[in-house]
């Protein structure tokens, strides 16, 4: 799966690179909420079969991103960062009580964008914290990770899946998304000052920090030094609970 990523990456940025050939960025159907710019590229094609294929495929990749939702709050839950009631599966292992908790929260967040009012920018303000704001926080701790084995007397050739750029690669994704976010709400400023939309493109600059100390109160812990951190031992544990389905653990 890993080997994979970076061909998906490559996938991304070409259908980035095709959009902005076709769809301008002032095109007026952008600024709704019930148009795809992948369905648009179809549309100035005049192809509706293509329109209606890249539909399902938004469709289906809507299917697979709440189930990883619903694996993380799993994830979190095995691990006692999140209520024990999200580890019940079903005896296919499928995490239910977390899809359930995944799609209602999903569902009240897009139902508000038909909300009248300001309140319908709530569901613009969730896509922002969803958006990159977690994107430093895996530079962040893939960065921590490979300066704890080196820390650590180990050598980075150890790694099963090391990274073609080195100990670059972590600090500049950490650096430039970063800097992205800094500058995305530009367009706030251009032609007067509009405070709504600048709070709703800086939503997500202060969220990892504030969760940080919530976070490192949860788990009874300021942060791990490098010299002590787990970086090696596998902890998952998965174990059958015949009378409520599945549930999982993490042992040291």
């Amino acid at each position: 799966v890993i080997n994979r990523v970076f061909f998906c990456i490559v996938i991304y940025i070409f259908n980035v690179i095709l959009i902005g050939f076709d769809v301008p960025y002032n095109f007026p159907n952008l600024s709704t909420k019930t148009t795809s710019p992948f369905t648009l590229v179809f549309a100035q094609g005049c192809s509706k079969a293509g329109g209606s294929f890249m539909n399902v495929v938004i469709l289906t990749s809507v299917i697979s991103a709440l189930f990883a939702g619903a694996r993380v709050v799993y994830g979190l839950s095995a691990i006692g960062q999140a209520p024990r009631i999200f580890l019940h599966t079903s005896r296919n292992g499928v995490p239910w009580v977390a899809v359930l908790a995944v799609a209602s929260v999903s569902l009240i967040f897009f139902g508000a964008s038909f909300l009248p009012g300001g309140v319908g920018q709530i569901w613009t303000w969730a896509q922002n914290l969803a958006g990159m704001s977690r994107t430093p926080c895996i530079g962040v701790s893939s960065w921590r990770f490979r300066r704890a084995w080196v820390t650590q007397g180990r050598k980075i050739e150890e790694l099963k899946f090391p990274k073609p750029l080195g100990g670059f690669a972590a600090p500049t994704v950490v650096f430039s998304t970063s800097a992205i976010i800094r500058i995305q709400g530009w367009s706030a400023c251009k032609g007067g000052f509009d405070k709504l939309s600048f709070v709703s493109n800086y939503t997500e600059f202060p969220l990892p920090r504030s969760c940080s100390p919530t976070l490192r109160s949860a788990v009874r812990h300021l942060a791990t030094r490098q010299a002590h951190a787990d970086a090696i031992s596998p902890r998952y544990r998965h174990r059958c609970r015949e009378t409520r389905g599945r549930t999982g653990g993490y042992k040291e």
